[in-house]
């Protein structure tokens, strides 16, 4: 009997573990892994601008550093120096050939064109809007204030769009309410062909 037993777990163990493996294979949607930087780091990895606008100044991501090129995947900063990072500039990935993943959040609300200029190994784009999506469903106007440069053709990859000269970039999306609300954004709609559901 305890002979049994021992054997029907053996075998309940390599199925679990078997499923395990199975998920991880080519064609099963599993998210990369997010990497674990501590804020400084995260900070560190970017250099800044900022402009004023109404008197209200407004923080830029502008370039990446040496060390940052060299990485396959960078999650943008929220704020710098104790100042909320609002959005990023023209170029401000540019170089950055061996990366593949970005993770955005929702503090980032201006996306300005051709941000990724050299990056042909890039192709997921982690959207993390979910707080921004809750606060527009009670502010319909914060939703308004959110920009995002367009090619002049209207393509996906076109002249001037975020993901100027690129090919195959997809913005990804988990939560289904976030995909949703970029789906019919004004701003965001013209890159629809470009998002993803994982």
């Amino acid at each position: 009997m305890k002979k049994s037993i021992r054997i029907l777990a053996l075998i309940m163990t390599l199925v679990t573990l078997s499923a395990f493996a199975a998920c991880g294979s080519e064609g099963n949607k599993v998210p990369e892994e997010k990497p674990q930087y501590t804020a400084e780091e995260i900070e560190a990895f970017f250099t800044y601008s900022s402009e004023t606008f109404e008197g209200r100044e407004y923080l830029y991501i502008s370039g990446v550093t040496d060390e940052a090129k060299k990485l396959t995947a960078l999650i943008v900063p929220v704020s710098h120096d104790g100042k909320q990072v609002y959005g990023l500039q023209t170029g401000c990935f540019a170089g950055c050939a061996d990366l593949k993943t970005i993770y955005v959040g929702s503090n980032i609300v201006e996306w300005q064109g051709n941000l990724f200029s050299g990056c042909k190994s890039l192709k997921k784009i982690y959207m993390d809007y979910a707080d921004f999506v809750d606060e527009a469903a009670k502010d319909p106007a914060k939703g308004d204030a959110f920009t995002c440069a367009k090619s002049s053709d209207g393509s996906v990859y076109g002249k001037g769009s975020i993901l100027e000269g690129l090919s195959g970039t997809k913005f990804v999306f988990t939560d289904a309410a976030v995909f949703d609300f970029f789906d019919v954004n004004y701003s965001w709609a013209a890159y629809s062909s470009a998002f993803v559901k994982e």
